[in-house]
């Protein structure tokens, strides 16, 4: 499955008190065509277009990506 991402589409807001950071398309509505869940995240696709990501644990995400860099695992 392809999908396309612009990053300069998305809007972001961050919750101060928790570190959420919410990444979102305005121009997109509607209930998502898959949403996918990982450790700490949430990605919503609708028409093969990444329209939502939620960061709800971002220590989690962040401390993940880095076991990653520090394995040498390809991301």
């Amino acid at each position: 499955m392809g999908l396309n991402f612009d990053s300069d589409l998305f809007e972001k807001k961050v919750d101060p008190d928790t570190g959420s950071i919410l990444f979102f398309r305005p121009d997109l509505k509607g209930l998502p065509d898959r949403v996918m869940e990982g450790d700490g995240f949430t990605v919503e696709v609708k028409d093969n277009q990444v329209y939502m990501i939620d960061i709800f644990n971002s220590n989690r995400v962040l401390g993940n990506l880095l076991k990653t860099l520090e394995s040498g695992e390809v991301v």
